[in-house]
């Protein structure tokens, strides 16, 4: 009888001015790994841009026998998704992870399962949630995200979602092309699925809850939440300038956002 190998997977972490040590996801891959005897590789991308985090990472990467990029400098997400990429071979499978996710011990058990069910899906993704809070995966009407409490895989044509978790084939990459670069954080993932489903290829939901720290939900720091805004501003002008009713949608989106912004913020 042949023994069928185990699927290889690839975790992509981006770090962010954080030790590994103190990162959630990375903390969480190594139990979530165990049930399921996978064949895991654990890449590091690195945008930190304190010198001595970055050495102590490197550190133990080199320890734990992690592949460690340094992007030298705050490349953002794209760019360092792109930069594992290119070294991960065709054959195998890519999950992206943020660094403060937290990874259930169960994750490759339903993930394994999902790519068994769903063999015509190249992409599959978790539900993601943020302090009870179900933010991924989402639907979308042309450039409008509406987070639903239950999205199915008959939704499949609408059906969008986050990074984090997301588990794609190497090779459709080769179809549909690398991470877009011009995008430095907002709406990356976003317009990937886009670009992926006019390929005509299956998205699957799998049965596993990821607890992320969004960022989003953080307004404690009015400096650090306008340097953030200015990111998505510029971020999702190219991911709405493709049709006239994105353009519009920008203009009530970035007004809104930034009224919003100034309320919150009106006693700073």
């Amino acid at each position: 009888m042949k023994i069928q190998k185990p699927l290889a997977f690839n975790c992509v972490f981006v770090l962010y001015n954080i030790k590994i040590q103190n990162s959630m996801s990375v903390k969480s891959i190594t139990n979530a790994a165990k049930p399921s005897c996978t064949d895991l590789k654990i890449w590091v991308c690195d945008n930190t841009t304190t010198q001595w985090i970055k050495e102590e990472n490197k550190k133990a990467c080199k320890e734990e026998n992690w592949i460690y990029i340094d992007m030298k400098g705050n490349k953002g997400l794209s760019k360092a998704y792109n930069k594992a990429l290119v070294e991960i071979p065709e054959k195998e499978w890519v999950i992206l992870f943020d660094q403060d996710t937290f990874i259930p011990e169960y994750f490759f058990i339903e993930l394994l399962k999902s790519i068994k069910k769903s063999t015509s899906a190249d992409l599959h993704v978790p539900y993601v949630e943020s302090l009870g809070r179900r933010i991924s995966p989402s639907i979308i009407y042309g450039h409008i995200i509406r987070n639903k409490k239950n999205v199915k895989n008959g939704e499949n044509s609408q059906i969008t979602a986050i990074n984090s978790g997301m588990a794609i084939h190497r090779s459709v990459f080769v179809d549909v092309g690398f991470y877009n670069e011009e995008l430095f954080l907002d709406c990356i993932d976003h317009f990937f699925i886009r670009r992926y489903k006019k390929k005509k290829k299956k998205l699957a939901v799998f049965n596993c809850t990821l607890q992320q720290a969004f960022s989003g939900d953080d307004h404690s720091n009015y400096i650090k939440e306008l340097q953030r805004f200015k990111i998505f501003k510029n971020d999702f002008y190219i991911f709405c300038m493709d049709s006239v009713g994105g353009k519009i949608y920008y203009v009530c989106k970035i007004f809104l956002r930034a009224l919003k912004l100034s309320l919150i913020h009106k006693n700073d």
